[in-house]
Parts: structure tokens; C-alpha cells; sequence
């Protein structure tokens, strides 16, 4: 879970600017994390379907 953190850490702790994709790259991360793409939720079958 602390891969959005880790991310920007290194950065963060240098007191460098955050590279141009590094939010992008979090933001990924952090969906990844959360859950399944929204295609793929809606290609469940029902519970007891099938």
C-alpha cells in the first residue's frame, strides 16, 4: 500500500522537484490498488450465475 507514497518519496526527502509524471504514476498506482479497471468489474457474472 505504500506504493503511491513511494512514488514521490525519494524526491520529496531530497528536496528535489517531483518528476513531470511522478503523479500520473501515483495516481495509477493508487487505482491499481484499490480495485479491478471498471471493464473488467463489469464482466463479473453474478453471484450464483453460472
Amino acid at each position: 500500500m505504500d506504493l503511491p507514497l513511494a512514488v514521490v518519496r525519494r524526491h520529496l526527502r531530497a528536496g528535489r522537484p517531483l518528476p513531470a509524471h511522478a503523479e500520473d504514476l501515483a495516481e495509477e498506482a493508487a487505482a491499481a490498488l484499490l480495485g479491478p479497471p471498471a471493464d473488467h468489474a463489469s464482466s463479473r457474472s453474478a453471484p450464483g450465475a453460472g
